[in-house]
């Protein structure tokens, strides 16, 4: 509960800035992104498409269950899609069933696209047993106990999303709630990895 009272106030102190203000922190931008893409749909009106893309200021590091580690580097010539929730966060489990089926439509192969959910609860939750008592045992998420990715990008509030090029550098993100279930809302994507998947 505290934990949310906290995102929340962030959120609401944090809005009014979130263009400039969120890019600032990264220095300096590898190159300019150009044009945004049109068409946006509704459901992903709250995605701030940067103007210019931006390297992590250090590497990042995730296990997953089994204690592997992953790295944003691992996903090289892959529109990177890193989802950020909590299990206290009531948004953030309306979103799982939807995001589930996101994971497992572009977690292939072939696919320029790579969904990626990252846990910031702290150890002692049991994230996995979490996910099993609510029947969301298809869910892949990572694990970020101690919240490493806040001290390069800030997190004011979850749910929220990072978007990374094929090269990890930050084009975008979105905080709050987003309708991943939309229909018009894997054609958008496919434009972002056409655009940013080979930079």
């Amino acid at each position: 509960m505290f934990k949310q009272l906290i995102l929340s106030l962030c959120l609401a102190v944090a809005m009014p800035l979130v263009g400039d203000a969120q890019a600032s922190i990264f220095s300096p931008k590898v190159y300019s992104t150009g044009k945004q893409i049109e068409d946006k749909p509704l459901a992903m009106h709250a995605f701030m498409e940067l103007r210019g893309a931006h390297p992590t200021t250090e590497p990042l590091e995730f296990k997953d269950f089994a204690g592997k580690t992953h790295k944003l580097s691992d996903y090289k010539g892959k529109l990177l899609i890193l989802d950020m929730w909590g299990t206290w966060c009531e948004p953030c489990i309306r979103g799982i069933p939807a995001l589930t089926k996101m994971q497992k439509k572009y977690n292939t192969p072939e696919s320029k696209i790579r969904f990626v959910s990252v846990s910031i609860d702290d150890e002692k939750t049991d994230v996995k047993k979490w996910l099993k008592k609510h029947g969301f045992e298809d869910f892949q998420t990572w694990l970020d106990p101690k919240m490493q990715l806040d001290q390069v990008i800030p997190i004011e509030v979850v749910p929220c999303v990072f978007v990374f090029d094929g090269s990890s550098n930050l084009i975008g993100f979105v905080r709050g709630y987003l309708d991943w279930g939309d229909e018009e809302v894997p054609a958008y994507l496919d434009k972002l990895a056409e655009k940013y998947a080979h930079r």
